[in-house]
């Protein structure tokens, strides 16, 4: 009497297993929108990598302020990684102000994923530059 139930259970669950395998497939994608994302922020400076240098800066990336002050780049690295911040995804602003004010660059870009933006530094020149994979560190 103990094995007609268990039977019975073996079967449905087989039934079921059976039909999962011919229900099809999602095959849709999905963005979600409003969720927060990690933006991580890099400034590169290849002019300091022979001997290490400082710059000033104030960078904000949408509403939140990465870094104010002095940044202290080692010699034989050209990259300092600022503290990630966490924004909602679609379109941001991001500005950086270099050199007590000498150099600044502003750009609207559009997040949503994970992100890296790197500013680049050349003599008295910016650029940004945003990726979703992590750009390499020597600023290539």
């Amino acid at each position: 009497m103990r094995l007609r139930p268990r039977l019975t259970s073996i079967r449905v669950a087989l039934l079921l297993l059976g039909l999962s395998l011919f229900a099809p497939a999602c095959a849709h994608d999905y963005a979600v929108e409003n969720r927060d994302t990690p933006v991580h922020v890099w400034i590169t400076a290849p002019d300091f990598e022979a001997s290490g240098g400082t710059l000033t800066a104030l960078v904000y990336v949408g509403g939140q302020k990465a870094v104010e002050g002095p940044i202290t780049f080692a010699a034989g690295k050209p990259t300092v990684a600022l503290p990630s911040v966490h924004l909602r995804t679609g379109t941001v602003p991001i500005s950086a102000v270099l050199f007590d004010g000498a150099v600044s660059v502003t750009e609207n870009v559009g997040l949503e994923q994970e992100s890296w933006v790197q500013i680049l530094v050349r003599g008295k020149t910016a650029s940004i530059r945003v990726t979703e994979e992590q750009p390499s560190p020597r600023g290539r």
